[in-house]
């Protein structure tokens, strides 16, 4: 979802269509958004040059001869063509690249390979104040490493409510690594290291041990505290100073995030270690998808666990559906399914582009289930469409200076906005 730029800014990216002999492109960087490899790699937005292109190498790009705009949405036979391209240049679409990541202050109480076992259905989480006046912020995991843990990028603002850590995987075994990695401090032996010591106290002693109670007898047990807090203590803290709601995004406009029915399908096998590391929901970001019903059935169930397992659902989506999915029939469905879901507590369609814009970008991501000129208004998927949907709409902003226009731009529809998560501090 989220692109590598600097913030706000009064000279947003250009409208970018792909020409004859231009290129369509795919991120294979967590931190990199697909949109801008399709913006950098067809045209210098500086110059307005396309003989200066400043295409990153995280970038997987083919040649195309459709003259598709490519700010909204990315063909589907051209993104089914890119996934192809990157997985042959890889293990397999999911892992096409990985990142360099080492840290995060954010979440976590105790260490993700960890799991509890399995008690059924928990009591839900609550909503900050009764779900109204929310604000969130998207903490960057690779802003948040040594020695940045006290940067903006990884902060956020003070007055916010939420937290929704961004790590641009589509699993949980990768976002939680992203996430509790404490860098070069803490190698994968200790963290194997220590995991066992914890594992141990809560199988072996008599009466055994909650997790959470291991995991602070390590931490400040003299013969583990030194090698255990430099894997796992720093979270730890944060938690306990940290009250806000806290959500781990899975999904993202890369590679590496890809939302797939075998992706969806492994989410409730790691609930148990999203719960452990302190989370309290998770933020689907469904910008890349592949499957059909399929992928609409799979998503479904992996929803309905999470809210068994007592976690919050946020679905995200660039604009009003996906950017690119295996068809465009995929999109109607999995939007239709959105609308009708009883499990999506918080619904927050990202109202920027680059992460540049200087107000918010209202534009609708087109979805037809046949090749068409119409504008996309004529489109399935708009946000009149989706107003009934059951779930708070609480808008992906670049600025919560962009709020104000953004609310009333739904209340004219008829839809009532809940707050905003912001990208850019």
């Amino acid at each position: 979802m989220l692109a590598l730029v600097a913030g706000c800014s009064a000279a947003p990216h250009p409208i970018v269509p792909a020409q004859e002999g231009g290129k369509v492109c795919l991120s294979t960087s967590v931190e990199l958004k697909t949109v801008t490899c399709n913006i950098d790699c067809n045209v210098d937005h500086y110059a307005n040059n396309p003989d200066t292109q400043i295409c990153p190498e995280a970038c997987v790009c083919a040649s195309t001869v459709q003259a598709n705009d490519l700010t909204g949405a990315l063909p589907s036979d051209e993104f089914a063509r890119l996934v192809a391209v990157a997985s042959d240049r890889s293990a397999g679409a999911n892992q096409v690249v990985r990142s360099q990541v080492t840290s995060s202050s954010f979440a976590a109480k105790a260490p993700a390979a960890v799991s509890t076992p399995k008690t059924g259905a928990s009591s839900p989480v609550a909503l900050p104040n009764d779900g109204e006046d929310l604000y969130g912020y998207y903490a960057k995991t690779w802003a948040c490493k040594e020695p940045f843990l006290q940067s903006p990028a990884c902060l956020g603002p003070p007055d916010r409510n939420i937290d929704v850590v961004f790590s641009g995987y589509g699993s949980i075994a990768a976002a939680l690594e992203a996430v509790m990695k404490q860098g070069d401090r803490c190698s994968p032996e200790d963290k194997v290291w220590c995991e066992g010591q914890i594992a141990f106290l809560t199988d072996s002693t008599v009466p055994p041990l909650s997790l959470e109670e291991a995991t602070k007898q390590v931490l400040s047990d003299a013969a583990t505290e030194a090698k255990c807090n430099r894997c796992m203590g720093p979270k730890a803290k944060a938690k306990e100073e940290n009250k806000r709601l806290q959500f781990l995004t899975l999904g993202g406009a890369n590679a590496e995030g890809m939302v797939t029915t075998a992706a969806m399908d492994a989410v409730e096998a790691g609930l148990e270690d999203v719960k452990a590391a302190g989370f309290d929901g998770i933020c689907f970001d469904i910008e890349l998808t592949m499957g059909e019903q399929d992928l609409v059935e799979a998503q479904e169930r992996a929803f309905a666990a999470c809210k068994a397992a007592g976690l919050l659902v946020m679905v995200t989506t660039s604009h009003s559906a996906p950017y690119a999915a295996g068809s465009e029939g995929s999109k109607i469905a999995l939007t239709e399914s959105w609308m009708n879901s009883d499990d999506i507590d918080i619904f927050s369609p990202q109202l920027y582009t680059s992460g540049m814009e200087e107000s918010p970008d209202f534009d609708l991501t087109p979805c037809r289930e046949a090749p068409s000129d119409e504008p996309p208004e004529k489109a399935r998927c708009t946000y009149e469409r989706l107003k009934g949907m059951k779930a708070k709409w609480v808008p992906s902003l670049c600025s919560e200076t962009h709020y104000e226009a953004t609310k009333q731009f739904f209340e004219d529809m008829g839809i009532k906005t809940h707050g905003f998560v912001q990208w850019y501090n």
